[in-house]
């Protein structure tokens, strides 16, 4: 038996249509459905649900109640220790011995009463300004822990956004941005540094190069244990610049996850100024309130 074979008109052959937009809009939501209930999207502070429509900022690795819970910094901080200065302090904190008795016109950065004495007993600061966008406690106590210490590193891109959006107006004019960086055995065991990682991201916004001028001379003890004189006593000698390091004539913004007493940025800012560098400001997604400081959390 044979067949004939037939001409084939290429006329005859359905070609692709262009899938309706409405039928493709359909699909993606039930494929983000279907997404959402086998990976639901969860606040990382409380472990609640994060619908669709509280997605889309910087803030939303937290949930819409927690977010209401967040405490801002106030706008006027010391230059030197990041505390709030009891002049332009906020409503929803003031503090308690450290008034403002100096602004040498600094780029609005005044000087608290505290750091003014130290300076007047010869121990001046390293820090021309010192900016951070929340009191550290929950619920962004609960999510920097989470980006140090549980793997979450994708959290730092987003702090790093909605940390430039409370500062940006009063971020001054700088050439580089600098990480406070982990010893390399610390960087090791978790497996990336949080400082860096946050450096990365506010690089990419403002257009500047992230550099990595400085090393961990040595490990420390961890600074949580610590009271204030013995932060700064471990952490004597502890930053180096690297060889190829260039802060010469350089205003550097220092990035960091948490300021406490502030001795790490001094300390870091220390080993930049002494290597060149002409202005060392500091920024931090939080602060730990200090004792004399109260805030309405």
């Amino acid at each position: 038996m044979s067949y004939e074979t037939l001409p084939l008109d290429v006329t005859d052959v359905p070609r692709n249509q262009p899938a309706d937009p409405s039928t493709v809009a359909r699909w993606r939501t039930l494929g983000a459905r279907g997404l959402d209930l086998l990976f639901p999207w969860c606040c990382v502070h409380c472990d609640g649900e994060i619908r669709p429509s509280e997605r889309g900022s910087a803030n939303d690795y937290l949930c819409l109640p927690c977010r209401g819970h967040l405490t801002f910094s106030p706008l006027e901080l010391c230059r030197s220790c990041g505390g709030p200065l009891t002049g332009g302090a906020s409503e929803s904190c003031r503090l308690g011995g450290g008034e403002a008795v100096e602004d040498d016109g600094n780029l609005g950065f005044g000087q608290c009463s505290r750091c003014v004495d130290r300076q007047r007993a010869g121990m001046p600061s390293s820090l021309d300004g010192v900016l951070w966008s929340w009191v550290y406690a929950s619920p962004i106590s609960t999510a920097v822990t989470a980006m140090k210490f549980r793997g979450l590193d994708y959290l730092a891109d987003k702090m790093a956004a909605s940390a430039l959006d409370h500062v940006h107006d009063r971020l001054p004019v700088v050439d580089a941005i600098v990480p406070v960086p982990l010893h390399w055995s610390r960087r090791w065991a978790r497996g990336y540094d949080q400082a860096e990682l946050l450096a990365v991201g506010l690089s990419r916004r403002l257009g500047l190069a992230r550099e990595r001028w400085l090393r961990r001379a040595r490990r420390t003890s961890a600074q949580s244990l610590l009271n204030e004189t013995e932060r700064r006593a471990n952490l004597a000698s502890a930053f180096r610049l690297r060889r190829k390091a260039r802060p010469q004539g350089r205003r550097i913004l220092l990035v960091d996850d948490v300021i406490t007493t502030g001795a790490t940025l001094e300390a870091a800012a220390g080993a930049l100024k002494n290597g060149g560098a002409t202005q060392i400001f500091a920024l931090a997604v939080a602060r730990t309130p200090q004792p004399e400081e109260l805030f309405e959390l």
